[in-house]
């Protein structure tokens, strides 16, 4: 049986493919938006190697050869192409904003799904949901910041006033004592 991040290891008596799926991670780099912002994040989804006699010769044309093991960082590394420009495409289409957005990263997902299936198709492997898309934009990040940054700042909310007596203490003055509290909003930093 292949090691834990193995998907297929050839032995003496031929070709072992892991029984199950293996969970695998692509790094989404550089994607341009519409609105000129870079995001960045990654692609997750299991990859399995079909036991079908003909799937397992493909995949050791494809992905073995003369190695003793297709490993995670090989199954990743032989999809990385048309992952990253099935998601640089789709990024370029729309502004980061609306890219950040669940309904766009479960889209985003699919079309990497699709683009996986197409190079899978020709290697042996199957590559299974869940899939998932995580995505950030660090140049969105910083012009929020920037924004918000120089945006004046607010008329300050007027201050209250409290003021209550204090009891009667027999051996103080007859007068009652005042005592003021005034509350200020919290300070801006």
């Amino acid at each position: 049986m292949p090691e834990s991040s193995d998907l297929a290891r050839r032995t003496q008596s031929g070709i072992q493919i892991r029984p199950t799926g293996l969970r695998l991670r692509w790094d989404l780099t550089e994607l341009a938006t519409a609105d000129g912002h870079i995001s960045r994040g990654s692609f997750t989804a299991t990859a399995r190697a079909l036991p079908d006699p003909n799937e397992i010769k493909m995949l050791e044309e494809a992905l073995l050869g003369s190695r003793p093991t297709v490993t995670a960082a090989d199954v990743v590394s032989h999809f990385a192409e048309a992952i990253l420009a099935a998601a640089r495409k789709y990024s370029r289409e729309m502004d980061a904003q609306r890219l950040l957005g669940d309904d766009a990263k479960q889209n985003l997902a699919s079309i990497l799904m699709e683009s996986a299936g197409a190079v899978a198709f020709s290697c042996g492997i199957e590559i299974l949901q869940p899939a998932q898309v995580d995505l950030d934009c660090p140049t969105l990040q910083r012009q929020q910041f920037e924004e918000m940054d120089r945006r004046p700042p607010s008329a300050a909310p007027p201050t209250r006033s409290i003021s209550f007596a204090a009891p009667r203490n027999s051996s103080a003055s007859s007068k009652p004592s005042a005592l003021r509290l005034r509350i200020y909003p919290p300070a801006r930093s």
